[in-house]
C-alpha cells in the first residue's frame, strides 16, 4: 500500500502553499446531494434471470471545501439496502500553477472517456460493459493534470486497493480537442494503465450492463503478476447529435505461465436531442445535455458494446444491443429508460432481454 505518510507530508506542503497565496479569498463550502432509483426486468437474461427487480442505486453525498487555487472534496455513499456508507472520494486538490494541478488522496483514476464522466451526466443508465470491465476504479494516489486550448493530460501514481493489492500502478490519458466551434466540435484520446500485482489472483466479471442482473461473464481466477491497459476514444458531436466510441485492450502476465492472456472491447454509442437542446463538449469528457430551457427536453439514445474474455478460462464473447429514452424534466431531474438485447457469441449461443428504468435527482 501506498505510504500514507507521504501523502500526509504531500498534503501538508500543498496546504501551506496555498494558504499563503489565497488567505484574503473567501472560503465556500458546498454540499450536494445525489440519488438514483434504479428498476429492471429480464427476460430469458441468459437463461439465468426472469423478473422486475428495483433498488436504491445510489445516494450520495459530496462536501466540497473550496478557495481559490485548492480544494478538498470528500464524497460519502450510503448503502441504503445493506445499511452502510463508504467513502468514495476523499482527497486535497491544488490548482494555483500556471501549468496545470495537483490532486492527493482517494480519487477516481482518469482512464477512458465514459469512464472520466459522472454517472448522473451519462445518457445511458450504465456504463458500457467494457468500461465496467476494465477501467480502474478509485485509489488512494497522487495525479497530476494540466490543459491547454486543445490539450488535456492526466498522469497519476496510485496503489492497488481496488485489485487487493499492495503494489503500485502508473495510470496516464490524453485528450486532443482536433475541432473545437460552437456546433461542431471533434475530440480524440488515449489511456494507458500499468500495474503491478505478483500474484493477485484475478477474474474479470459482468453483468452485461444490467446492474440487478447476475455476473453472466465469470472468468476462473488466476494468479496474475502485471496488468496492462490500453484504450483509444473518440467523440464528435454537432448540435443535437452525439457519436462516441471506445476500444479498450488487456492483457494479464501470469504468475504461473510465459503465456500472457488479452481481453478486449468495445463500443460505440449515438445520442441526439429533441426540442431546442444542444450538447455542450467538455475536454476530456462525454458531452453534456445543454438545455436552453428549465424542462421537458427527450433524448433518443443508441449503443453497441462487445466484450471478448475468449483467452480466459470460462471466457466469453459476448454483445449488447441498447436503445434509449430520457426525459429531462430540468437540469437536476430526468426519467430514464432503456431496451437491452443481449447475446453470447461464444463458446455457446445464448441471449437475453431487458428493460431499465431510473429516476435521478440532483440537488
Amino acid at each position: 500500500m501506498m505510504n500514507k505518510h507521504i501523502l500526509f507530508i504531500a498534503v501538508t506542503l500543498l496546504s501551506s502553499q496555498a494558504a499563503a497565496q489565497t488567505k484574503d479569498d473567501p472560503l465556500t463550502f458546498t454540499i450536494e446531494h445525489q440519488l438514483m432509483l434504479d428498476g429492471d426486468y429480464l427476460t430469458d437474461w441468459h437463461d439465468q434471470q426472469d423478473g422486475f427487480s428495483g433498488e436504491t442505486r445510489r445516494l450520495k453525498t459530496s462536501l466540497i471545501l473550496k478557495q481559490q487555487n485548492w480544494s478538498v472534496k470528500a464524497k460519502i455513499d450510503f448503502d441504503i439496502d445493506n445499511k452502510a456508507q463508504s467513502v468514495d472520494d476523499l482527497y486535497y486538490q491544488y490548482h494555483g500553477w500556471d501549468w496545470g494541478q495537483v490532486k492527493v488522496g482517494k480519487q477516481k483514476e482518469v482512464f477512458g472517456l465514459e469512464n472520466s464522466t459522472s454517472a448522473s451526466q451519462l445518457a445511458t443508465i450504465e456504463r458500457a460493459m467494457s468500461t465496467q470491465a476494465f477501467a480502474p476504479g478509485r485509489n488512494d494516489g497522487i495525479s497530476l493534470a494540466s490543459e491547454t486550448d486543445q490539450l488535456k493530460w492526466w498522469l497519476g501514481i496510485f496503489n492497488n486497493d481496488s485489485y487487493d493489492s499492495g503494489k503500485v500502478a502508473i495510470t496516464g490519458r490524453a485528450s486532443y480537442q482536433m475541432l473545437k466551434m460552437e456546433d461542431n466540435n471533434l475530440q480524440f484520446g488515449a489511456s494507458f494503465s500499468r500495474r503491478r500485482l505478483d500474484g493477485t489472483k484475478l477474474d474479470i466479471k459482468s453483468a452485461l450492463e444490467i446492474h440487478s442482473a447476475l455476473d453472466v461473464v465469470d472468468t476462473k481466477k488466476q494468479s496474475v503478476d502485471d496488468i496492462s491497459l490500453f484504450g483509444t476514444e473518440a467523440q464528435w458531436s454537432n448540435g443535437k447529435v452525439k457519436v462516441a466510441g471506445e476500444w479498450f485492450w488487456q492483457q494479464f502476465s501470469l504468475s504461473d505461465s510465459t503465456n500472457d492472456i488479452n481481453h478486449k472491447g468495445w463500443y460505440v454509442q449515438t445520442s441526439y436531442l429533441l426540442n431546442d437542446g444542444q450538447y455542450q463538449l467538455r475536454q476530456g469528457k462525454l458531452a453534456r445535455a445543454r438545455l436552453s430551457t428549465k424542462h421537458n427536453y427527450w433524448e433518443l439514445v443508441s449503443r453497441y458494446s462487445q466484450l471478448d474474455t475468449l483467452e480466459s478460462t470460462k471466457g466469453t464473447q459476448v454483445e449488447n444491443w441498447l436503445v434509449g429514452i430520457n426525459y429531462y424534466l430540468s437540469k437536476d431531474l430526468k426519467i430514464m429508460s432503456g431496451f437491452t438485447y443481449s447475446t453470447m457469441l461464444a463458446p455457446i449461443s445464448q441471449s437475453g432481454k431487458a428493460i431499465s428504468l431510473r429516476i435521478q435527482y440532483l440537488l
